[in-house]
């Protein structure tokens, strides 16, 4: 029977330390986030290796003896499809089970089984199928613990049964528990109106399609123009009356509307003009979400998502595609609405907010990419939108405030930031010193490293803290749209107004700081 070799495991006393040992030797790819396997007794990861097979690193009481007696190579891995037959192949060998198929985390449920053999101690790694289970970390986020519940009612001007199948598979996916109603269409004025008169805990999910309200074909530019102000304007009222007898949350997604209606039927310019005519009335109203599905398919390059002959026959305008992307973002929305909100963002400096190292290449020399801007105006909008923004980077203090304040390739400003550590430190301390300083729990923390070492000691030792790795350059757009914890299309007067206070703390320390070298 066929085993593939996967991975060595390697024995060791302190994950974090080996791991920031070996990137003074090896060219590491990626860390896989550390975890504890309550079933192995061990905590684990994965690491990838530039040209070399990839490691697992294993800590805890089974490996220690193992340890004492000087080793470290503490098993080879090999996949095989049927792990019962491969372990009775080893047992008429003569090879002894040490471990039988246990479930594994890191492994995301598939079984392993460990065996003593003339070669040594190898590990079995059961093949992947969709049947498997997938095993959760005991440290998981909340969300994990206490998933998300959301019930909510999708109104809509096409058909949109057929999302309802992709909602379901996809909530079961991301671990979403959805109680999802799907109304027929062309009924959403009607059914906000009916349903404001009565006590409704759904949250309302209204799809707009305008080309779908341009029921009279001989309509001109200027007529359809008038028609469509008309429809937009019973709906905001419609939708107004209903959050203000109801507590849920009511979300307009605007949908995209065919080229050939667009160009020939209304005009771009109208087009638009009445898309920010909707914009505007509901952000306006603060209560309401509204959200351009458009835009957003035109960010990620999706491609065409029309399916003309569909739309013709059912009323259903969007490929399968697109309905996945469509459904997507409903669940994404409503996981923003209903999680944990993130409020702090600490980042790392070089190869992050820049590339290069400026204490040792020097401020001169330090790179601006144009994802490296676009990654610090994104930091900029989260931190208009109320999050604090915070540094941690081992460094010079004096060589990244110089950064700061003398480069003209910045995008954010000293008076952007909240609060900072920069030294030599582990950065988990350093994350819990400004915990501390800023009062708020890391469970509210996200966390953007270049270096996975960093990362892999972050989520070690500070497991609430939600952490990001980031990818290559060219990858940074992806990563920033891709990362649901980045979403932040709101925030509280409460968020506005903590930011308010850490600038006028750190004026009032700055202050200080003057008087007493004044005095000195």
């Amino acid at each position: 029977m066929k085993m593939n070799f996967h991975h060595i495991g390697l024995a060791c006393f302190d994950l974090v330390k080996t791991l920031e040992n070996m990137q003074f030797v090896y060219d590491i790819i990626s860390v896989s986030p550390i975890v504890e396997d309550p079933l192995q007794k061990v905590s684990v990861c994965l690491v990838k290796i530039a040209n070399l097979p990839m490691v697992e690193l294993v800590m805890g009481k089974p490996v220690e003896s193992f340890l004492s007696q000087g080793n470290a190579i503490y098993h080879m891995c090999y996949e095989c499809d049927d792990i019962e037959q491969q372990i009775k192949i080893h047992k008429n060998a003569g090879d002894i089970v040490i471990q039988k198929p246990t479930p594994a985390v890191l492994f995301e449920g598939r079984r392993v089984a460990f065996l003593k053999t003339q070669l040594g101690i190898i590990e079995l790694l059961e093949k992947y199928t969709p049947d498997h289970v997938t095993i959760h970390n005991e440290q998981d986020t909340k969300e994990e613990k206490d998933p998300l519940i959301a019930n909510f009612t999708v109104l809509s001007t096409f058909s949109a049964s057929p999302l309802l199948p992709i909602l379901t598979y996809m909530a079961d996916m991301l671990r979403l528990v959805i109680s999802p109603h799907i109304v027929a269409h062309d009924q959403i004025t009607s059914h906000l109106l009916s349903q404001s008169l009565q006590s409704n805990n759904n949250d309302q999910i209204v799809l707009l399609r305008l080309e779908d309200w341009d029921t009279n074909f001989d309509n001109d530019a200027a007529s359809l123009s008038k028609t469509l102000h008309g429809q937009i304007t019973s709906l905001y009222q419609a939708t107004l009356t209903w959050v203000q007898n109801n507590h849920s949350t009511c979300i307009i997604i605007f949908c995209p509307s065919t080229p050939e209606f667009i160009n020939d039927k209304l005009s771009a310019e109208l087009y638009h003009e009445l898309k920010q005519y909707l914009s505007s009335a509901l952000n306006n109203s603060k209560v309401i979400q509204f959200i351009d599905f458009e835009e957003k398919v035109l960010l990620r390059e999706i491609g065409n998502i029309f399916d003309l002959f569909m739309d013709r026959k059912a009323r259903v305008p969007y490929t399968l595609l697109g309905q996945f992307y469509l459904s997507e973002l409903i669940l994404r929305t409503l996981h923003f609405i209903k999680r944990r909100p993130y409020k702090v963002l600490v980042i790392d400096c070089d190869n992050t907010l820049w590339e290069g190292v400026c204490s040792e290449d020097g401020i001169e020399n330090i790179l601006f990419t144009e994802n490296k801007i676009l990654l610090q105006k994104f930091i900029k909008l989260l931190s208009n939108n109320g999050f604090l923004i915070c540094l941690c980077s081992k460094n010079n203090k004096d060589d990244v405030l110089k950064v700061f304040n003398e480069h003209k390739g910045m995008e954010l400003m000293l008076d952007d930031i909240s609060t900072y550590r920069i030294n030599w430190n582990k950065k988990s301390i350093n994350i819990k010193e400004i915990s501390e300083e800023v009062g708020l729990s890391t469970d509210s923390f996200i966390f953007i490293d270049d270096n996975p070492i960093e990362c892999a000691e972050v989520k070690q030792n500070c497991p609430e803290v939600t952490v990001i790795r980031l990818p290559e350059d060219d990858k940074i757009p992806e990563i920033l749209y891709a990362h649901w914890a980045l979403d932040n299309v709101a925030s509280t007067e409460e968020d506005h107004q903590r930011k308010k206070f850490y600038q006028l703390e750190k004026k009032r320390k700055a202050l200080l700081e003057k008087k007493t070298n004044f005095f000195i």
